[in-house]
Order: structure tokens, then C-alpha cells, then sequence
């Protein structure tokens, strides 16, 4: 996995908005662990971004299913750090509301 965030970082640089970008993008051709793998990069770094922690927890929900863990604890980070967003919001409760 290494390999290939280096890979990306050699296309996009360090860029922590391209990164997270690129991110987004994995998600969308489901291409989970490496966007995890980018988010919880990014997340290391910048530990109070509620958008990283809002994209990570997307990425292990969209990877893992509703009973995960980690889905939670990063959309309930996020959720504290930026209360007011409603995107969050949204993505919280689909996970909290839609268990099977």
C-alpha cells in the first residue's frame, strides 16, 4: 500500500487538498483501502479537519458496511468538530439510522 500512496503523491505532490481529492476520487471508483489509506494519511496530519474525518469514516462505511467501527468514531469526530455541518450530519445518520 505504501507504493502506491507514494505513486500518488509523485502525481499530485503533497498537497493536502490534492491528496484528499484523490482520495475522493478512489472512493468513487470504489477503491476503498487506498482512499482509507490516503484519509488516514491525511488524518495524521491534520487531526481536527472535519472533512478528512468526514471522508474516512464515508470510506470505511462504503468498505465495512454500517456495523463499522471506525465508520462511526471518525463521522462522530467530525460531527464534534464541525457540528454544524450538514453533510455530516447526513452521513451520520444514514449510518446510525440504516442498520440491517
Amino acid at each position: 500500500m505504501e507504493e502506491v500512496i507514494q505513486e500518488i503523491k509523485n502525481k499530485v505532490g503533497n498537497d493536502p487538498t490534492k491528496l484528499f481529492q484523490e482520495g475522493m476520487e478512489l472512493l468513487k471508483y470504489g477503491q476503498f483501502e487506498t482512499a482509507i489509506a490516503i484519509f488516514e494519511e491525511l488524518k495524521n496530519d491534520y487531526r481536527n479537519t472535519a472533512a478528512i474525518l468526514d471522508a474516512l469514516g464515508l470510506a470505511y462505511f462504503m468498505k465495512e458496511g454500517h456495523e463499522s467501527k471506525n465508520a462511526k468514531e471518525n463521522l462522530m469526530e467530525a460531527k464534534r468538530i464541525a457540528p454544524d455541518n450538514q453533510q455530516i450530519q447526513e452521513n451520520l445518520n444514514y449510518l446510525l439510522n440504516n442498520h440491517q
